[in-house]
């Protein structure tokens, strides 16, 4: 899992003055469905060739197979400049939820056998559902 990332700027006028706003994220608490959540630094990002059984910053283990609705909090500073001036701090920190993401786990199972399906129907793996009627031989 990884989240977009990006600073995020607002033009509004107060007082008829120009005020750019800026909005820096800061931290991003991952709640992962499941009970359990973390908070970090970094956003996480693409792993392009990555496998399933490689952890990342992001990373998490589920211990049981299901549904489940992932929310990620960001927490962003702020900063402002009225009419081009110099950036001053917004005391305190605004944390903003995502839209939930609904994710499924499975789990997989891997068998290693030597028997033929068609003269022992009951070995392992010959009743799979992914055979879509054929037979798995040696």
């Amino acid at each position: 899992m990884y989240a977009k990332s990006d600073l995020q700027t607002f033009d509004v006028d107060i007082y008829d003055e120009p005020v750019r706003i800026r909005a820096i994220p800061q931290t991003y608490l991952w709640n992962y469905g499941d009970g359990h959540s973390r908070k970090l630094q970094k956003p996480g990002k693409p792993m392009p060739g990555h496998t399933f059984d490689q952890p990342t910053d992001t990373s998490h283990v589920y211990t049981k197979t299901g549904d489940y609705s992932i929310q990620l909090n960001t927490a962003y500073r702020g900063e402002y400049s009225v009419d081009g001036g110099p950036w001053m701090p917004i005391p305190g920190t605004a944390t903003v939820p995502s839209d939930p993401m609904p994710m499924s786990v499975w789990r997989t199972k891997k068998l290693l056998v030597d028997e033929d399906c068609a003269e022992n129907p009951g070995g392992p793996a010959c009743d799979s559902p992914f055979l879509n009627g054929e037979t798995a031989s040696k």
